[in-house]
């Protein structure tokens, strides 16, 4: 079972009457032969499964409000829930619960993934949610057989950074949790400008610093929010506007150390980065 909730974040500029639809991703494991994703696409909620090369889907059918919850749920004998508020709002039938690994791990909030390493078809080439996420779970029916992999994704600990104005930097220049743990860091900026914070190995601030600098030379360099598609980079927000929020869900390795978080935008990493203190 999928469950969270979302929130309408509004951008500078954006009226409550006119507001932008809800779309990005907010979970997705898998590919297109085996997987599944929940995701918006202009105030519409999916729910789709893969099994062997065959989707099912569900889709709400009226747009969701500007503040939800929602529970996306595989039962045993193959049923697809999904539900909005507590409410039922559409079923299907799959061919059955997943019985083995997942190819490609969870994704939450963004898929930088292409082709058919993606679940579905998203519209965009980094598919990423702009609204604010909540208590977002993923549970598995107690069984014998093997389901969806990363079975328990539970959030241990809540941390809040906000950019801090005119000054190109965090509020906190050191964050702590433990290693194996599922955290979330929710990001608020309040500056005139765009940030975003991306979490990286220890001793590899330099190497992703150059990468993003070479990301301001990539047309699509902002598609990609600016974060360099290397296996240094451990999780990443979106790109986050003036005024707005992103919560960034990422499980930390098993092994204690100072991790490095840090804005790729160009020109922003040498100044604003942070230790994320990892310890037993």
């Amino acid at each position: 079972m999928l469950s969270g909730e979302i929130e309408r974040s509004n951008r500078p500029g954006q009226s409550e009457q006119q507001p932008a639809p809800l779309s990005g991703l907010i979970v997705s494991q898998g590919n297109k032969n085996n997987g599944y994703t929940v995701y918006l696409l202009d105030n519409i909620l999916y729910y789709q499964i893969n099994q062997n090369g065959k989707s099912y889907q569900i889709k709400t059918t009226d747009p969701v409000p500007a503040r939800f919850s929602f529970k996306a749920g595989l039962l045993q004998d193959g049923t697809m829930r999904l539900m909005i508020d507590d409410k039922v709002v559409g079923s299907a039938k799959a061919a059955d619960l997943f019985r083995k690994e997942l190819e490609l791990p969870v994704r939450v909030g963004q898929d930088m993934n292409k082709g058919n390493d993606r679940v579905t078809n998203y519209p965009d080439s980094v598919f990423f949610l702009r609204a604010g996420m909540n208590s977002i779970k993923l549970e598995t029916l107690g069984t014998d057989k093997p389901v969806i992999a990363d079975a328990n994704v539970k959030v241990d600990q809540v941390i809040k950074v906000s950019t801090v104005k005119d000054i190109m930097k965090y509020d906190k220049a050191l964050i702590t949790a433990k290693a194996g743990t599922t955290i979330q860091i929710v990001l608020t900026n309040t500056d005139f400008m765009q940030h975003n914070l991306v979490v990286i190995k220890p001793n590899t601030l330099q190497k992703v610093g150059a990468a993003a600098n070479q990301l301001a030379q990539d047309p699509n360099g902002a598609k990609m929010a600016y974060v360099p598609k290397m296996p240094e980079v451990l999780g990443a927000t979106t790109l986050v506007n003036p005024g707005d929020s992103f919560t960034l869900t990422i499980t930390l390795p098993p092994i204690p150390g100072d991790y490095v978080f840090v804005c790729t935008f160009p020109g922003h990493w040498q100044m604003m980065n942070g230790i994320l203190r990892v310890t037993k």
